[in-house]
């Protein structure tokens, strides 16, 4: 008998990553990181059968089937809230499960400021009122406060966020709503980022989603192991959009 655990990490997949998501994500995942108390969970848009055997022999994940009807980046988050409605998660962990490996334990993110998201801000901060103009599958209703709470601050990364279940629905519900273009992704990084500075949440240091290509701090990989500048090992690396 499958037991709820009190937490869980959620990410998404189809065949064209499941094998990255396999032998890299969730090996490291569970090589790293102490999971006695959080389940895992990959939302199949399109597995292979030979990914989802895979993955149900590991025993270390919960496959769950999701119709594909639009991009997984934006479905994903009404699939995301329908699975929470249904749980009783605590706390909730979504990631990216085609360019993410862990490196060190992270279960102590579900631990602190539990009452409130946490997620990782890029080094640089972006124009986000220049994307806005450009982006055309978001609500034009919710331009205006768009701007006001998102234009020119440093982007929260939306590949790792940390936060409560309930906080969880509210945002993955809002993200859905105002996305009007389901087939075409970028509107979800606007929406995040809006929702997340109006209604607050907690900066994570930048190795809990050390994203290569914008990090203002070097690194090394020694022995395929990558490091910070000072030597030690980063805990969440991140090859987002390169």
């Amino acid at each position: 008998m499958n037991v709820q655990k009190e937490n869980v990490i959620i990410t998404a997949s189809d065949a064209r990553y499941g094998n990255f998501l396999i032998d890299h994500w969730l090996k490291s995942l569970t090589a790293n990181v102490d999971l006695d108390n959080i389940d895992v969970i990959v939302l199949d848009y399109g597995l292979s059968e030979d990914q989802r055997k895979r993955l149900k022999e590991t025993q270390a994940v919960k496959v769950h089937a999701c119709k594909r009807d639009g991009h997984i980046v934006i479905i994903r988050f009404r699939d995301i809230s329908n699975l929470l409605k249904n749980t009783t998660y605590k706390q909730v962990l979504t990631c990216d499960g085609g360019d993410i490996i862990f490196q060190k334990d992270i279960h102590h993110l579900f631990e602190k400021d539990m009452h409130t998201f946490r997620a990782v801000c890029e080094d640089y901060p972006l124009p986000l009122n220049k994307l806005v103009s450009l982006q055309k599958s978001i609500d034009v209703k919710i331009m205006p406060e768009i701007q006001k709470y998102s234009s020119n601050k440093r982007p929260v990364n939306a590949g790792v966020l940390v936060g409560p279940r309930e906080k969880f629905i509210e945002l993955c519900d809002f993200c859905y709503k105002y996305t009007t273009n389901k087939e075409k992704f970028g509107s979800d990084q606007i929406l995040i980022n809006y929702f997340l500075y109006k209604n607050g949440f907690v900066e994570l240091d930048r190795e809990y989603n050390f994203i290569v290509y914008s990090a203002k701090s070097s690194f090394r990989i020694r022995n395929g192991v990558f490091l910070d500048e000072a030597g030690n090992v980063i805990p969440v690396v991140h090859n987002a959009g390169r």
